[in-house]
């Protein structure tokens, strides 16, 4: 906790600092408030809303926050939002999960450019979050509630939707290349293309990264080095039909390869098991999409969609006694949605979804005790749905949404879910009110339902409600911004784990449990002293508890985190600064309590200089108090580490 009030010592008094060096900035603004663009999103709604106008809770990263982190890896970057909690088992581990809230990780949708990018093959069907590139990010949207009325199935947390880069400058193509280097043998060489000629824009990048790493795995038996790799190709195609219409087509592959130190059992006596766990991914994101805006005289937009997200895991245990198992899902969504301006301060949506999910388990047997492989399993279900959603303005300064969906789903049958929000201004106050509230669902998984060692194909969906409320407050002539929400979430119905042996399952099967409860408070402050310095602290207060433990925490959920942020550009000049970091507490690893991971605090440093219009350079440091610290049991993280890396763009 010493280390963490440091950190937040250290970015204030920068700042202070920062502030009485450009003073003559501030007497030249004459006590105007700095103009910003009103930030836009789509995942709240699937239309394009300012956020000012939104119930709900959102948080938006732009491109320039990006740059300005140099993070290379998402989860680094999400650290900074109110929240959010992650699970990993090491640096570049291909299970690491994002969830929100205090919920489960497979309780975020997550999105590519509107396509899903869950694993249907999966457990419970949580994203691969290890080979995102940042590099081709234009803005992520995370919010943060249920979000099923808007995306369906799995978003009884939030939502978590990347929007990747488009070639939107016209005349000459715009090249930009990169090069990292760092500790643990990191590497990393991108390239990328954009440009526009006529009705025809375009985007294409390619990435490759690798890192020598460090034993993922916290035993003397296993202290090899677990490399990891990855590789990917991304593009957005788009044609501009007509004035009005557009057709966009974005594609992505990527492939992971990573040794994984999997540790069961983990005893003395069988050591090879302890680094038992090659893993290879490939993923395939494929969507088209065809918008037509401003017809019958400006009263409607049409949007039509197709997508397919196809995921393929590998393990393979080299040693011999574990496993080698296959998986591969596939999900393929088709959407309609309509937009009606019924009138200048309403719009009415429209919209009719179909999701077809599939997946092939191919489950090699544990050779070491005899357990021999399963028959593969081929399954699919697919789920239908209609949603309607309302935005208005009733009043000045009044801003409703609400809606309803219905969901037909091949096994289960009828799921209805619903989201009420609401936001009001007191300009002259600079207050701003905000609530929300809604029903979720979450299908079981394929693997939930079938997997014939654990499955159960009596599993219902889970169910989730939830409500928050918020305030933000401008002060300063709107240079510094607060604002804190209350939330609750509630889950029935939960799927969890019933250790109970049967004859067809001796090891025990997924069950419906009594629940799982989060309740919490999310606060921020957000200050610019001056143009070129931006300040901002975050905390999360977050109470989980699982109710089939007898209400106890609910595990890897802590009850504190918080970060804090500061990016400066000296003078208007070529420098950037950022100095940013985040306090996590302690979490217990087992419901109930008992056994539990230390507090910790993580602080990073980044410098970028432009030497010129075309060459940028920059370095960071990351874990710069070299904390030792975990997030899962037995597992380790990076200490400080240190990268460099350039860009040319021409």
């Amino acid at each position: 906790m010493r280390r963490a009030r440091s950190l937040v010592g250290v970015v204030a008094a920068v700042a202070w600092g920062s502030a009485g060096l450009s003073a003559a900035e501030v007497a030249a603004a004459a006590g105007e408030p700095p103009r910003q663009m009103e930030t836009v999103v789509v995942s709240a709604t699937r239309t394009a809303t300012p956020v000012s106008q939104l119930g709900q809770s959102v948080t938006v990263i732009t491109r320039e926050q990006i740059e300005n982190s140099r993070f290379s890896s998402l989860t680094d970057l999400l650290r900074q939002v109110p929240g959010v909690d992650f699970r990993s088992s090491g640096p570049q581990s291909s299970s690491t999960t994002l969830a929100l809230r205090g919920m489960m990780g497979y309780h975020t949708k997550f999105l590519i450019n509107g396509i899903p990018v869950q694993d249907a093959s999966g457990v419970q069907q949580v994203p691969l979050l290890n080979d995102i590139d940042l590099a081709d990010i234009e803005q992520i949207e995370i919010v943060r509630g249920p979000g099923s009325t808007v995306y369906g199935s799995n978003a009884l947390g939030g939502v978590v939707h990347i929007r990747t880069r488009r070639g939107e400058e016209e005349g000459r193509p715009r090249v930009r290349l990169g090069m990292e280097a760092g500790s643990h043998g990191r590497l990393s060489s991108s390239g990328s293309v954009r440009g526009q000629s006529g009705p025809l824009d375009y985007s294409l990048s390619l990435r490759r990264e690798s890192e020598r790493g460090i034993s993922a795995m916290d035993t003397p038996l296993n202290e090899d080095d677990d490399p990891w790799r990855h590789r990917q190709v991304q593009g957005t195609l788009g044609l501009r039909l007509a004035e009005n219409v557009r057709l966009e087509y974005f594609g992505r592959y990527s492939r992971v390869d990573e040794e994984y130190d999997m540790g069961w059992p983990a005893s003395e006596w069988e050591p090879a098991t302890l680094d038992s766990g090659d893993t290879h991914s490939q993923r395939w994101l494929s969507g088209l999409r065809l918008e037509a805006t401003d017809l019958l005289d400006g009263l409607l937009d049409v949007s039509l969609g197709a997508s397919v997200s196809d995921l393929r895991r590998g393990y393979r245990d080299e040693a011999g006694w574990s496993w080698k198992d296959r998986f591969a899902g596939r999900t393929i969504e088709y959407t309609w949605q309509n937009t009606l301006h019924v009138h200048e301060r309403a719009d009415l949506v429209l919209g009719l979804d179909q999701v077809q999910e599939s997946a092939r388990l191919d489950d090699g047997g544990y050779p070491a005790y005899a357990i021999p492989a399963s028959t593969p399993i081929d399954r699919r279900h697919r789920t239908t749905a209609v949603f309607a959603e309302l935005q208005t303005e009733p009043v000045d300064n009044l801003f409703l949404n609400g809606g309803g969906r219905w969901n037909r789903h091949s096994v289960f049958g009828d799921e209805w879910t619903w989201m009420a929000a609401a936001a009001y201004h007191v300009p002259s106050w600079g207050t701003r009110f905000k609530a929300s509230a809604g029903k979720a669902y979450r299908a079981p998984s394929l693997y939930e339902l079938y997997e014939p060692s654990y499955g159960n194909p009596g599993l219902d969906p889970e169910v989730g409600t939830a409500w928050d409320l918020g305030v933000e407050q401008d002060l300063c002539e709107r240079r510094l911004t607060l604002g804190t929400t209350w939330f609750q979430n509630r889950v029935s119905q939960y799927i969890g784990w019933n250790p109970q042996a049967t004859a067809q399952q001796p090891f025990g099967f997924y069950d419906q449990t009594s629940g799982i409860r989060s309740q919490g408070l999310e606060s921020f402050v957000r200050y610019r002293p001056v143009d070129d310095v931006v300040v901002q602290f975050t905390h999360t207060y977050q109470h989980t508890l699982d109710m089939e433990a007898n209400a106890s925490p609910l595990q890897y959920k802590p009850r504190h985190k918080g970060s804090a942020d500061l990016t400066w550009r000296p003078c208007a000049g070529p420098v950037t600064l950022n100095l940013n970091g985040s306090y996590c507490g302690h979490m217990n690893t087992v419901s109930g309590g008992g056994e539990h991971l230390d507090a910790y605090t993580l602080a990073n440093a980044a410098v970028s200089w432009t030497v010129s219009e075309h060459l940028e350079v920059y370095g960071r440091v990351q874990n710069l108090l070299n904390e030792s610290y975990r997030v899962f049991p037995n597992y380790n993280e990076y200490g400080r580490v240190y990268y460099v890396g350039m860009n040319v763009t021409f």
